[in-house]
């Protein structure tokens, strides 16, 4: 398979989630991965497949057979368009975005004390709302410019979240042999993450910042790779509960 590397400039709204453009801003990235893409495009001009090819040739015409396929052609990522469209329905496949020697990074300190990160300029997955793109079939081109990325998450589902998560406290304290059995520094961790929790939303928003900045600190002792708010089922020690 054929990979390829391609920088290309695009544009950026005003603040990331936001719809406007009022500032004109544009980013510069750079894509790392497969060079050719089949695309297909739906009867509704939405894209139906984005997926990688070795070679143009490898291009399967499915408009002439599949009813719901209105359009299809290659896309080549060695291009300015075709490195903006493969970032958008793929991302970046040969690189890690979380990476800030390789992709500048925004970082903005929260309530908590904790610290937000996010690719700066956002890449263009998060840009653009990819499942609003359109291809104009009558003319046999992008629909420009392209949907802004729309805002994914809600004060009131942090608020969900937030009653969910902090019944692990509750538990915790329900288990009085368990409770007892913690130091009293262990016991103030437990505390101060609960006001933490408790407190988070307010104190995001009087920080002015947005429900997706929240940086959830986990429970003491919980490893992340096994606590789920959604379901508390784990000790103090972030041992599964049979």
């Amino acid at each position: 398979m054929i990979k390829t590397t391609k920088q290309f400039t695009y544009k950026l709204p005003d603040d990331y989630t936001l719809q406007t453009n009022e500032a004109d801003s544009s980013g510069t990235w750079t894509y790392k991965g497969p060079r050719y893409y089949a695309c297909y495009i739906n009867s509704g001009g939405f894209v139906d497949t984005f997926s990688q090819i070795s070679e143009p040739e490898d291009l399967v015409d499915r408009s002439s057979s599949d009813d719901n396929i209105a359009a299809n052609f290659v896309v080549d990522a060695n291009t300015s368009q075709g490195a903006l469209l493969a970032s958008i329905f793929v991302g970046n496949p040969d690189s890690d975005t979380s990476d800030s020697s390789v992709f500048p990074h925004i970082s903005i300190p929260t309530p908590n004390g904790t610290v937000y990160k996010r690719p700066h300029p956002t890449q263009p997955d998060h840009t653009y709302e990819k499942n609003k793109i359109k291809y104009d079939l009558n003319n046999d081109k992008w629909n420009e410019p392209f949907p802004w990325f729309k805002p994914f998450m809600k004060w009131e589902g942090i608020e969900g979240w937030v009653k969910t998560s902090r019944k692990l406290f509750e538990e915790t304290q329900a288990d009085s042999a368990g409770w007892n059995a913690l130091t009293t520094a262990k016991k103030k961790e437990w505390t101060d993450w609960d006001s933490d929790m408790a407190n988070a939303i307010k104190n995001y928003k009087a920080a002015g910042l947005k429900p997706h900045h929240i940086v959830i600190i986990d429970p003491p002792g919980v490893r992340d790779d096994v606590y789920d708010p959604s379901k508390p089922t784990h000790d103090s020690n972030g041992n599964p509960v049979t």
